[in-house]
């Protein structure tokens, strides 16, 4: 966990396999345990583009979990959850979608509405039909969840939400709403991190973008300004955000 926090990936995949080989061999161990590891381990594999391979580790799990715990016990829900994201990033769209929604139809009939399995069944259904170009299905999902107050201000997969709204009204070309949108999830994550914190940045690139594409140049510039000053704040002079503020720029200078 240290490792992926500190940006060192691969040594952290790498340790969580040798995490694996450990519970297997401590017969021991409860065998959920093993098979919540292996999945965690997917999730690694999923971030560092080895997909295929978190795919082969999900379906293992899954089919024990299955046989053992039944298909609606929740840890056997967050590997389908899981299974259909890794469906989704290596292109299997339709058997992505039809594994997110049978998830999702087994967790809302088996829990309770607030319950964060339902809650992040709705967000992933509504992140697969994102990555599918379902922009209209992706915003009512995210619509849904809003609308229900399934999250709350003060937890992180509100702002996450905003921010796929936000782009779901960007692919259906609807500017104003989808500007406003970003505009929220940065207050959110100002009030949640701060000004200069780098998740708070990751939305201002967003919008900037946005702007820029949109010919919004005064806003832009105040944007670029805003990330500007946080990157030197930071003393993050070779962050990859320069190159595109520097480009953002010179478009400025010559409109």
């Amino acid at each position: 966990i240290i490792s992926h926090q500190e940006g060192q990936l691969q040594k952290a995949i790498d340790q969580m396999y040798q995490v694996v080989e450990i519970f297997e061999l401590n017969e021991a161990l409860d065998f959920t345990d093993t098979l919540e590891i292996k999945a965690n381990l997917a999730s690694l594999l999923n971030i560092n583009q080895q997909s295929a391979i978190a795919k082969d580790i999900l379906n293992e799990v899954l089919a024990i979990q299955t046989t053992k715990l039944g298909t609606s016990h929740d840890s056997t829900l967050y590997t389908q959850k899981l299974l259909a994201y890794t469906l989704s990033k290596l292109g299997e769209h339709d058997q992505a979608i039809s594994m997110i929604n049978n998830a999702a139809a087994l967790a809302t009939d088996n829990f309770e509405t607030q319950h964060p399995i339902v809650v992040s069944m709705l967000y992933n259904q509504a992140k697969i039909y994102q990555g599918n170009n379902q922009s209209q299905l992706a915003l009512d999902k995210f619509q849904e969840i809003m609308a229900k107050q399934l999250v709350s201000p003060n937890q992180a997969l509100y702002a996450k939400i905003l921010r796929g709204m936000a782009f779901a009204h960007t692919q259906l070309d609807q500017i104003k709403p989808a500007i406003d949108l970003y505009q929220q999830c940065l207050a959110n994550r100002i009030e949640m991190f701060s000004q200069n914190h780098l998740k708070t940045l990751e939305i201002r690139m967003d919008l900037l973008k946005l702007m820029m594409a949109n010919n919004l140049f005064e806003d832009a510039a105040i944007q670029i300004k805003a990330v500007k000053s946080a990157l030197q704040q930071l003393g993050l002079s070779n962050h990859s955000y320069w190159a595109e503020i520097n480009s953002y720029e010179s478009s400025l200078n010559y409109h």
